[in-house]
């Protein structure tokens, strides 16, 4: 992976400081200064970017006051991606520290989760581009996130995220034979119980999938083609959500991926998404009181790069 958290020092041409440890451990320092030369978890920009082209879409990050600010993270790991076109839609309060440099529209009264969504892709509309990436500040992505081939042909979205029900599924052996399938694994015993079944758990497929689901679970980084996006903005379902309980206030109305999910499947398209997941889900606390990241609100499969970042946290800690 290359490394998201390294900060070119001007004086030098290959040295670096390290943000989230100091140094860089495995490395040679001059002067308290890192040099990421050697890092198991560094690899040069030039070796990276051959692997494979990168997408260049148009970014879009909504952002809310929360407890544990993740938004530098979030934009320093799209840079690291190739993410070059990065607006930030802040709602008021927003922690804007460490993103100088980047594109920021301030809301300068609360719009709430999905009227900031919304108006983000509608503004985000009126820049050139093919493809839009509509993001979550606390997500972080692979380093390989712009590198995926889109498929040449009408879509709903890519998530480039996975919750973790939609990487594994739960099947129900009875006489050694697949009796039924679920995704979450609560349902999947309560059924074997009932018919003396056993349950099994299966990894789904890698790569970009086709998602069939009533409920879409995690709008935290969707890929759209611009004229789907459009079709979305314009669809009834959109114009007129209120969210799943019905909000009373417009800046309450939430549930983006609900609404997502519907509007995909009354258009008729097909919901692809990205096994291993491509970015994580980070945040412990959410800005709309929908919880932590832990349980279905957290990849289970992850790309290699976030795997070893995950365990850099942890010796960190």
């Amino acid at each position: 992976m290359r490394c998201s958290f390294r900060s070119p020092i001007p004086e030098f041409s290959d040295v670096y400081s390290c943000e989230k440890f100091g140094e860089c451990t495995p490395c040679e320092k001059r002067n308290d200064i890192a040099c990421c030369d050697g890092c198991e978890f560094f690899v040069p920009s030039s070796e990276a970017d051959a692997v494979q082209p990168r997408l260049n879409p148009v970014i879009g990050i909504t952002t809310a006051p929360r407890k544990d600010g993740l938004l530098d993270r979030c934009v320093s790991s799209l840079q690291v991606a190739g993410g070059k076109d990065i607006t930030i839609f802040a709602e008021p309060g927003s922690d804007l520290s460490g993103v100088l440099g980047t594109r920021v529209v301030q809301r300068e009264a609360r719009f709430g989760a999905w009227r900031n969504w919304v108006a983000m892709c509608r503004e985000l509309l009126k820049k050139e581009g093919d493809l839009f990436l509509l993001c979550q500040d606390d997500m972080v992505f692979s380093s390989s996130a712009l590198s995926i081939e889109v498929p040449n042909k009408k879509f709903a979205f890519i998530s480039l995220y996975a919750a973790s029900h939609y990487a594994k599924k739960y099947q129900v052996i009875k006489n050694n034979k697949v009796a039924k399938v679920f995704q979450l694994k609560d349902d999947a015993d309560k059924h074997a119980k009932r018919i003396k079944g056993t349950v099994r758990m299966k990894e789904a497929p890698h790569g970009i999938v086709p998602l069939k689901t009533n409920s879409f679970w995690g709008a935290c980084a969707l890929l759209f083609q611009r004229k789907t996006l459009e079709s979305f903005l314009n669809h009834r379902i959109v114009r007129t959500w209120k969210g799943a309980r019905r909000a009373k206030k417009p800046e309450l109305v939430a549930n983006i991926d609900t609404a997502i999910g519907l509007t995909a499947n009354s258009l008729g398209l097909q919901m692809l998404i990205c096994i291993p997941s491509l970015c994580q889900h980070e945040a412990r606390y959410s800005s709309i009181g929908h919880g932590g990241n832990e349980g279905r609100r957290k990849a289970w499969s992850v790309a290699d790069d976030l795997k070893a970042e995950s365990k850099c946290a942890c010796a960190a800690k």
